[in-house]
């Protein structure tokens, strides 16, 4: 669990870091999409993306993939918990 509240953590400083850089950029100002692919290798727990990769526990490893094919899904605490357990 410690790992995941560490990669928590890591995504709310980033998301506060573009939250941040996007205050400044034109509300006119046109975006494209970005989308930077996964692979997810269940053999190892790995994830891997451009020339990184990193190995996670199965538990936050089977909870990432989980919220990544399903970006739009609300899910509660309690859900996540058992989810990854």
């Amino acid at each position: 669990m410690q790992e995941f509240e560490a990669i928590l953590q890591s995504a709310f400083r980033v998301q506060s870091e573009l939250q941040s850089m996007m205050d400044h950029v034109p509300d006119d100002m046109p975006f494209t999409d970005v989308e930077i692919p996964l692979k997810f290798n269940d053999n190892g727990y790995i994830i891997v993306w451009q020339n990184n990769c990193a190995r996670f526990t199965p538990s936050t490893y089977r909870l990432l993939r989980q919220l990544w094919f399903a970006p739009n899904r609300s899910r509660s605490k309690e859900d996540v918990r058992q989810d990854v357990n």
